[in-house]
């Protein structure tokens, strides 16, 4: 049975048509270049997943907590309570930025950094992201 009564209560007052949306079109267009720029160049990919495993093997080096992956994004663990926001405000201050996890988004004591490394960034980058990193958390007295 259809009203118009119906119809105005489920437009109105239902939230998963109330809150769904479609993607702007100029997202849509942004991503199909993306594809379009993957399937054409391929080493960017290699690049990317090279600089992936450098870093990673540089965190380690400098004694740092990591989740290996194949994805772009790194998370580092610091451990000590409230720590990551404080890292993460000195590094900033002094030119890196870096996003962090903390609680409510991860539980209490899985706080951490989270890097994210391109296929543009160059083993100097890398290098001089790693030791700032590694200084400011010694430092801090976490590392």
């Amino acid at each position: 049975m259809r009203s118009k009564e119906h119809i105005f209560l489920l437009r109105n007052f239902s939230y998963p048509y109330v809150f769904t949306s479609a993607l702007a079109q100029p997202t849509i267009a942004a991503i199909s270049a993306a594809l379009d720029v993957m399937e054409r160049e391929p080493e960017r990919i290699e690049k990317l997943h090279d600089n992936v495993r450098y870093m990673q093997d540089r965190l380690e080096q400098e004694g740092m907590r990591i989740i290996r992956g194949e994805s772009g994004i790194i998370p580092v663990f610091f451990g000590a309570d409230g720590a990551v926001r404080k890292l993460n405000r000195e590094l900033y201050r002094r030119g890196l930025f870096a996003n962090i996890m903390e609680y409510p988004m991860v539980p209490p004591g899985l706080e951490r950094l989270r890097l994210s490394v391109m296929s543009t960034h160059s083993r100097e980058e890398i290098d001089a992201a790693v030791e700032l990193i590694a200084l400011v958390a010694r430092e801090m007295g976490i590392l």
